[in-house]
């Protein structure tokens, strides 16, 4: 994985986390009710893992995000249509 890959997986983590914390939901909470194990939800949150497309769905919807939102964002942050 390149340098920029993991910087962006580290931003999109933080992000759905600091959403997550700030509906005071816990991981384990959230993890469940929305059929995600808690050590996946970590991985994703951590940046560790490549998250399916279905699964940041999932959880952009569960916290009434838009995943072209949080994908736009992104895209501004790391200026991804240049490359």
């Amino acid at each position: 994985m390149q340098q920029q890959d993991r910087k962006i997986l580290k931003a999109l983590g933080r992000k759905l986390k600091k959403s997550r914390e700030e509906k005071k939901i816990s991981l384990n909470t959230f993890a469940f009710e929305n059929g995600i194990t808690s050590a996946t939800l970590s991985r994703i949150e951590n940046g560790v893992v490549e998250a399916k497309f279905i699964t940041l769905v999932k959880i952009a919807t569960a916290l009434d995000i838009p995943l072209w939102q949080i994908l736009e964002e992104l895209n501004i942050k790391y200026d991804l249509a240049t490359e």
